[in-house]
């Protein structure tokens, strides 16, 4: 066997391995055993932007300069018969590159050492490459170890194995040792919350088999018997035939930002619900357009329905005539000087009904403090104004009853004194004509006392629920409304079946009586017929026994949207004279019994009327304690 260099005698072999050597990617040459190149092939040339004929013949140190000090012991070492694989930085054209280098001695037949066959690599981009992936490890694995409940895993899918750091190995309680040198991704799942795992499985299923992002959150059993949330994010990894081999991600820990949702979650319900049950509505007025944005329920407290757009102008529309100018100069006020916008105002639903609204809000300017918008919120008040009125009202018929049973208090004893007198000039007369005119005085002041007496009664305020005859509390306010009857040519027609008494608050049940009474009478100004009728009945809703009052008239009777409104507060069919309150409390009055007040009316005719039916249980058992009868 000849040596490479006398086999590179005969000119077509050199000529046909120059080409072969020109067309290889690495660098090749061949030095002599006087360290003197024997050949080096283009790739070497061009590293050294040298020609072959300025490279064959010198000395190996005169072409590589620095690098030799490195590459030479390599080469003496293959010389002496050592095949040497190294990598080293050579200095070249390019600047330093680092190679891959093999010095493979060349021997003759005799196996003398007769050159070395230098072949060369270069690995500058792939070492480049490899140094940013480190650091880029490192970096994150320093982040991992930053950041508390953090961890990388990376699924080897054909071996089945997944290798994590500790971090991981924490979240899912398993042995650090074993993550590390890997382990089956069952080891894994076991701690996934029952209820979560199905929904696991299959996102890992879906990115295996779409090559999507994997992304999902769900909880992990520990051993102490609670749970915690994490986040897993990664991405299925490829062969070249499209099967999966690898799957890596990280895994955090978001126990606290899951547990901070559910709180602020929490808080958003318990506002959206006292928002509801308060009637308050959000609102937001662009003062370019007069566009308004308001929530469904600011929309309700202005009687506009969800899907109709509210604009300024409409919005006027709906305020109250008296309230519209004072409502203006409110708003242009807070524009203008900056203040926070407060107003309480009536609005008008479609529907003619009048509801209160309390408004407030507050100015957004943009930066060159122009107005822009204002922003605010909507309380329906309507409730409360009613009850404020009805209070108002209730102290002022107080006050007259107490007024009423004062003056009907001092009329008695001059009646008495007058009474007297008359018993006196009745036993003294002698004429029969006059003892007849002294006669019917004291029928007359009779009935006076009488009158003074049950306006005693009605107004007397009960502290207590008394054993009440029903006889009495209808004849008691029948008495009072004498005259009127008369007057108006009503006639009472009475049905008293009732015979057991009912315990209540007398005073209360007089004055719903009172309110029915009188406006049976009211509903018949040309005469007619009021019927008084009561009976022990059952509820059909609640099957309890109680007393049954009718109150019957045939005066002209109610259309259906009339009596669908008459237990409305200040609701009223009688104009100026009425205050649409007397019905309203009275039902009230009655719900507090636990009893009911229904009305039926009809204006066909010939048969026109309505019919008020009262019902009170007997067992009526307020807190408190309880009283034997009215009379005592």
């Amino acid at each position: 066997m000849q040596p490479f260099h006398q086999r590179l005698s005969d000119e077509s072999d050199e000529v046909r391995l120059r080409k072969i050597a020109d067309t290889l990617p690495t660098y090749i040459a061949y030095v002599g055993p006087d360290l003197r190149y024997r050949m080096a092939n283009r790739m070497y040339e061009q590293q050294f932007g040298l020609s072959s004929g300025q490279i064959v013949g010198r000395l190996v140190a005169e072409v590589v300069g620095p690098s030799f000090e490195r590459v030479g012991r390599y080469l003496r070492a293959a010389l002496a018969g050592e095949t040497q694989r190294f990598e080293t930085p050579m200095h070249t054209l390019d600047g330093v590159r680092h190679l891959e280098v093999s010095h493979i001695p060349d021997r003759d037949a005799e196996g003398r050492v007769v050159g070395v066959i230098v072949h060369g690599l270069d690995v500058t981009e792939r070492l480049q490459a490899q140094e940013a992936l480190r650091r880029s490890e490192d970096r994150l694995r320093m982040a991992l170890d930053a950041a508390s409940g953090v961890g990388a895993w990376d699924w080897d899918i054909v071996t089945d194995k997944v290798y994590a750091d500790s971090g991981f190995a924490q979240l899912y309680s398993v042995d650090e040792e074993q993550a590390r040198n890997g382990i089956r991704i069952a080891e894994f799942q076991r701690n996934i919350h029952p209820e979560d795992a199905d929904r696991v499985a299959s996102g890992i299923a879906a990115a295996m088999r779409t090559g999507e992002r994997f992304r999902e959150e769900y909880r992990l059993l520990q051993p102490d018997g609670s749970s915690r949330w994490v986040c897993a994010v990664g991405r299925c990894i490829f062969a070249v035939d499209g099967a999966p081999v690898r799957f890596p991600g990280v895994a955090f820990d978001i126990t606290d930002r899951r547990r901070n949702e559910e709180i602020v979650r929490a808080s958003e319900e318990r506002l959206r619900i006292a928002v509801d049950t308060a009637k308050l509505g959000s609102w937001e007025l662009d003062l370019t357009t007069e566009q308004i944005l308001c929530s469904a329920q600011c929309k309700a407290n202005y009687g506009v329905a969800p899907e109709d757009e509210l604009t300024y102008d409409y919005f006027l529309q709906c305020v109250h005539p008296e309230d519209r100018e004072s409502l203006q100069r409110e708003v242009d006020r807070a524009v203008e000087t900056g203040t926070d916008y407060r107003h309480e105002y009536r609005i008008l639903w479609p529907d003619e009904s009048v509801h209160w609204v309390i408004a407030n809000g507050r100015t957004v300017r943009d930066r060159e403090d122009r107005p822009t918008k204002m922003i605010g919120v909507t309380l329906d008040v309507t409730e409360r104004h009613h009850a404020e009125t009805a209070l108002m009202q209730s102290e002022k018929l107080a006050a007259v009853g107490r007024l009423a049973s004062s003056i009907a208090h001092e009329i008695n004893n001059p009646l008495e004194s007058v009474m007297n007198l008359l018993y006196l000039a009745r036993l003294t007369a002698e004429d029969r004509d006059t003892r007849s005119y002294l006669d019917m005085a004291d029928q007359e002041l009779q009935r006076v006392a009488v009158i003074a007496n049950q306006t005693l009664r009605f107004h007397k305020q009960s502290t207590r629920p008394v054993l009440s005859a029903c006889e009495d509390l209808i004849g008691s306010v029948l008495t009072i409304y004498q005259g009127r009857l008369v007057n108006s040519s009503v006639r009472v027609e009475k049905r008293k079946r009732a015979q057991r008494p009912v315990l209540c608050f007398d005073g209360e049940i007089r004055q719903v009586l009172n309110n029915l009474f009188g406006n049976a009478i009211d509903a018949m100004p040309q005469g007619g017929r009021l019927l008084v009728r009561s009976r022990e009945t059952t509820a059909w809703k609640s099957g309890e026994r109680g007393l049954a009052i009718t109150v019957a008239d045939t005066g002209a009777g109610m259309s259906a949207a009339t009596a669908r409104r008459i237990f409305d507060p200040f609701f009223t069919t009688k104009g100026i004279g009425g205050t649409g309150l007397g019905l309203w409390v009275s039902q009230e009055i009655v719900a507090r019994h636990r009893g009911s007040l229904r009305v039926r009316s009809r204006r066909a005719p010939g048969g026109a009327g309505t019919v008020f039916i009262l019902f009170l249980p007997f067992d009526f058992l307020p807190p408190g304690p309880v009283a034997e009868t009215a009379s005592a």
